[in-house]
């Protein structure tokens, strides 16, 4: 049997340990609430930086696209089907956001490297490198025309003619 003591010891174990199972819950619930704020602050940031991006891709959309069809018009304006126009537009692809170029013909849409030839593309790659310096900071506005008249877009293309295919 149990004498008194004994019994009196393991009551004043079993209390310990409901305070210490109660200074758990008090601290797991403080840890809890602060979690939860944490998110909360967390959410209204994403959503925050969210708008701040898609203002910041509206705001280069408009100005890659308007400076790169202000060129393709004055050097194409007398073209019979009227010049094409650049448009950029920014796609979520794999958790990212990644920018298609392409050009707009009377509404058509237009693969720059195989259907729209040679000369757009070179008017549009020095448009593209003439924006892309007006928005660099004065200090950093610098740029480098090496083989003006030579598209990066047409070396892609050259390389895609010399790439064969898995049945050659």
């Amino acid at each position: 049997m149990h004498s008194i003591q004994d019994i009196r010891n393991q009551l004043e174990r079993r209390k310990g340990k409901r305070d210490q199972i109660e200074i758990s819950i008090t601290n797991l619930s403080e840890k809890l609430s602060t979690t939860k704020r944490d998110l909360h602050r967390h959410e209204e940031a994403r959503e925050i930086l969210r708008a701040v991006g898609l203002e910041t891709q509206r705001a280069l959309q408009f100005h890659i696209s308007d400076i790169t069809s202000l060129a393709l018009e004055a050097v194409f304006s007398e073209s019979p089907t009227g010049p094409y126009e650049l448009v950029a537009e920014f796609i979520q692809r794999r958790n990212k956001t990644e920018c298609d170029l392409y050009f707009s013909r009377q509404g058509s849409r237009v693969d720059p490297l195989d259907a729209s030839g040679g000369g757009a593309v070179d008017v549009a790659s020095f448009a593209l490198r003439i924006a892309s310096w007006s928005m660099k900071s004065p200090e950093h506005a610098t740029s480098r025309l090496d083989r003006v008249g030579r598209s990066p877009l047409a070396k892609g293309r050259e390389h895609r003619r010399n790439i064969r295919s898995p049945s050659d």
